[in-house]
């Protein structure tokens, strides 16, 4: 990298801290207004960067802007457009697997960014605070944005800003290890944000909904890690962060996750 690309600024970290950390390290090293996310499995079309900053500059009161992640298939398919949360706290990549034909033409707003590709206003982060780094990685995207939601931002789907991901392509390396940190950090994000008093009214059926997830998911990988992340969460809670801003009542925090049945055309982040 120095070779090829010498004007290229390296944070080397002595281990592997994971996403949220790593993404962090190299936040706080820019002073940018703008920062933009990145996946080490993403390939970005030329224009992916412009279009954001685009949409950045004629929508200046939106903090968050996903791109559209595109899958390596022929024809070209949605990995995500952006993220929606339903009403059991199942974060979800919008549209996927949906000809990349069949998309809206016009930007959009939508629950949070796929951290994949994503474009954050560094006055967010000044607000809010960054990645949780306890997550590690999966699901610190949708807890930023669901804390970034809590705090009034906003998020914007810029349809042209594309970028073809091989999915999970780091994650399915160790999969018990990333069913675990999926499973634990899931609830993990419905202990901390969840509006109340309506987590008292869904919990039952959302305990339901990740009994079900957990057995399937055990049996398909033949492993106990998914299950284990979740018992993992239910008897610790998320480690405490600082204070976050929060601008909305509950109901309209309950009001901006989707009715599960509506979320057909998403698959579980």
């Amino acid at each position: 990298m120095r070779k090829t690309h010498p004007h290229v600024r390296l944070v080397l970290l002595q281990k592997n801290q994971g996403f949220a950390a790593a993404t962090n390290a190299g936040i706080r090293l820019t002073r940018s207004p703008l920062i933009v996310t990145l996946n080490n499995d993403t390939i970005p079309a030329p224009t992916f960067l412009a279009h954001l900053v685009a949409a950045s500059e004629h929508f200046r009161e939106v903090g968050m802007f996903a791109a559209t992640l595109t899958l390596p298939t022929s024809p070209p398919r949605v990995d995500a457009a952006g993220i929606t949360v339903n009403r059991l706290g199942v974060a979800k990549n919008t549209e996927h697997r949906q000809p990349l034909t069949d998309l809206p033409q016009q930007p959009r707003l939508v629950f949070g960014p796929c951290a994949g590709a994503a474009l954050y206003r560094r006055a967010l982060f000044e607000d809010i605070g960054f990645f949780d780094e306890a997550y590690f990685a999966y699901l610190e995207d949708v807890e930023l944005a669901w804390r970034a939601r809590w705090a009034g931002w906003t998020c914007l789907w810029v349809p042209d800003a594309v970028v073809q991901h091989e999915h999970s392509a780091t994650g399915k390396r160790n999969l018990p290890f990333k069913f675990w940190l999926l499973g634990r950090n899931r609830l993990w994000t419905i202990r901390r944000h969840y509006p109340r008093p309506y987590l008292y009214i869904y919990a039952p059926l959302i305990l339901f909904h990740e009994l079900l997830t957990s057995l399937g998911a055990t049996l398909l990988l033949r492993h106990p890690a998914p299950l284990a992340g979740r018992l993992a969460a239910l008897r610790s809670s998320p480690p405490p962060i600082s204070p976050w801003p929060c601008r909305i009542t509950p109901s309209e925090m309950f009001n901006l996750l989707a009715p599960s049945q509506s979320s057909n055309r998403s698959t579980s982040s």
